[in-house]
């Protein structure tokens, strides 16, 4: 393991592991001298080992969880004793998959290192329908999205498991499927693509999960109480997409506040940004005055190719195989790093560049208008001070 100064490049440390690593993951917390975030390595005999070794004793007593899996289908979840440097396995689940039937993708919740938070930002909790209630997000940070495909069948199952408890919150079959199958997860929605036999083309399914009209707990989630899971509602759609897809994303803002948008790969180099208003399971075939009021669009089950959603332009990204996003400390702007064989980094804007002025501001003017109204309110007092005087003195 080397360790070195990223702005000068010189050597700090080089630490040698006589044993295989298997696993190689990032912790939540940074060490509170160096601020460098600690490193936690697995290998075959589930021996852990930290990096620093140095840790306060605060974030020791923080209980950490891992979940593992394996393409046949044996899932285990696992906590992290950082004191004693201990990995206990706490669930254990065998999803019973036949020999033609494997794992083809795993995703989770995107993470950060933020300052408060290690989880992606969630702004809103729930959202307004047209009679005013409230319909409440299940945006269980734990939950896990697994994709089994059976290629002999052309048979896709999906699963949502909480990696904390091992509870299975969703599972759903389609027929007449074939990879390649591509998650993103997010918030309390899930969207993924996958080719269709049925229809002989792409299609994106967009998967969300809802409490309900109650809210059980605003500030806290606990996914060891069951109660919870068995009233999720999961209301999903699938949508056509004219191109083929080779990796998704999707963005992410500050605050959560501007609207996410999916960014989707194709083959043949180019990035495509559909906004998450097109992808949404609540678009009603036919629309009535409370859902127009939620500002819900008709559905349509093709999504709409537009040329200037092309982020791009005219450079062609070869070999895409995934994105990274990150806030940028704007709400309105999402850093996003495509990689693959060719690297690709911009900003976006999913809902506009509503907290940038634009380079073509007109500054001065503004600054004529303000100093304008600051010698005007300047004279309108003196003036009224006058008044007042020659009406007191008649």
């Amino acid at each position: 393991l080397i360790s070195f100064n990223p702005m000068t490049g010189s050597l700090i440390e080089r630490k040698n592991f006589f044993t295989s690593i298997k696993r190689i993951e990032i912790l939540p917390y940074s060490n509170a001298q160096t601020h460098i975030y600690h490193l936690i390595m697995l290998d075959d005999r589930n021996k852990v080992m930290l990096y620093p070794e140095n840790m306060d004793a605060q974030e020791q007593q923080v209980p950490l969880h891992f979940f593992n899996f394996n393409v046949s289908g044996n899932l285990e979840g696992l906590v992290l004793n950082v004191s004693r440097k201990k990995l206990s396995s706490t669930w254990k689940v065998n999803l019973s998959l036949r020999n033609e039937q494997r794992i083809v993708a795993v995703v989770s919740k995107p993470s950060y290192l933020l300052i408060v938070t290690f989880t992606e930002k969630v702004h809103s909790a729930g959202r307004v329908l047209g009679n005013r209630s409230v319909l409440y997000k299940y945006a269980n940070p734990n939950l896990v999205a697994i994709a089994v495909l059976d290629s002999t069948h052309s048979v896709l199952q999906i699963y949502l498991i909480d990696a904390v408890s091992g509870y299975i919150v969703y599972s759903g079959k389609q027929n007449k499927i074939t990879g390649p199958i591509h998650l993103v997860h997010c918030e309390n929605w899930l969207a993924y693509s996958y080719w269709s036999e049925k229809g002989r083309r792409v299609e994106v399914a967009v998967v969300e999960l809802y409490e309900g009209l109650e809210q059980t707990d605003a500030f806290h989630y606990n996914s060891l109480v069951h109660t919870l899971a068995a009233k999720v509602t999961a209301l999903s759609q699938a949508y056509i997409f004219p191109q083929g897809v080779a990796a998704l994303g999707v963005t992410e803002t500050e605050l959560g506040l501007s609207t996410r948008s999916l960014l989707v790969a194709m083959p043949f180099g180019a990035i495509y940004v559909i906004s998450k208003r097109l992808l949404d399971a609540r678009r009603p075939l036919e629309m009535t005055q409370e859902l127009a009021e939620e500002m819900l669009l008709p559905y349509r089950p093709e999504l709409p190719i537009a040329s200037e959603d092309f982020i791009n332009y005219n450079q062609s990204i070869h070999g895409i195989r995934g994105f990274k996003t990150s806030p940028s400390g704007l709400e309105s702007t999402s850093l996003m790093l495509a990689y693959g064989t060719d690297l690709f980094f911009t900003q976006l804007t999913p809902s506009g560049t509503f907290d940038i002025l634009k380079d073509d501001f007109d500054h001065l003017l503004i600054s004529i208008v303000l100093l304008t109204l600051v010698i005007g309110s300047l004279l309108c007092k003196r003036l009224g001070k006058n008044n007042s005087l020659k009406q007191a003195w008649q």
